[in-house]
């Protein structure tokens, strides 16, 4: 097969982080337009409209994040908006640790896959790799109180959240433990790449309340 379906890969995503929750949201992307930005957008805000909750303000870096369009989306649904100073990134301290942790365990998952089936894993699954990381941060991250970001979200216990794992998406068999691994960035492979969709969340919810983020977009390579 080629063409368009072999030829569209990810080249970056767009990284949310709420600021009441912690819950961290990765918006895979084609392209750093203003478009795929809004669209990324619009993704995160579904997800917090389907937990009950709206986000009234954003806290990000300059690019896109300053476009006239996207400021006009912002005021159009009544929302606010800061930016960091240029070459200030330390002001958004939040969602630039956040961005090491996933990428550092991004590398770590990614690896560990590799090294169990060469045959089949290689950097082209960064993505997937990515996303689980952000997942697994959402169920698996514990507050001082027991909660998880994503328990906080939809307000339910982390006992009925499923957890979900990166190398189930491609395991069925046993692994062979003989590796090669090997790295390239992803910008030199061609795929039709995707994620796999988030579980339904609960229909037990939280009464509306605003919700700040920051959010950030790293190149994927």
């Amino acid at each position: 097969m080629s063409g368009f379906l072999t030829s569209k890969c990810i080249w970056g995503c767009t990284v949310f982080i709420d600021h009441v929750t912690d819950y961290v949201y990765v918006h895979l992307m084609h392209e750093f337009t203003l478009a795929e930005t809004l669209l990324a957008k619009i993704s995160f805000e579904k997800i917090f409209a389907q937990a009950g909750h709206t986000v009234k303000h954003y806290h990000a870096d300059n690019g896109h994040f300053a476009d006239t369009g996207f400021v006009a989306d912002i005021n159009k649904k009544d929302q606010k908006i800061t930016f960091c100073g240029v070459g200030a990134h330390h002001q958004n301290g939040i969602v630039k640790n956040k961005n090491k942790v996933l990428t550092q365990g991004t590398h770590t998952l990614l690896l560990h896959g590799m090294r169990m089936w060469p045959q089949m894993i290689d950097s082209m699954f960064w993505p997937f790799a990515f996303k689980a990381m952000a997942e697994r941060l959402n169920s698996l991250q514990l507050n001082s109180k027991g909660d998880t970001p994503e328990s906080l979200l939809h307000g339910i216990s982390i006992e009925e959240i499923p957890v979900k794992s990166f190398h189930t998406l491609f395991v069925r068999s046993t692994f062979s433990t003989a590796a090669s691994i090997k790295q390239e960035p992803l910008a030199h492979q061609n795929g039709n790449l995707d994620h796999a969709s988030a579980c339904a969340s609960d229909t037990r919810l939280f009464t509306l309340v605003a919700s700040h983020s920051s959010l950030t977009q790293l190149p994927v390579v």
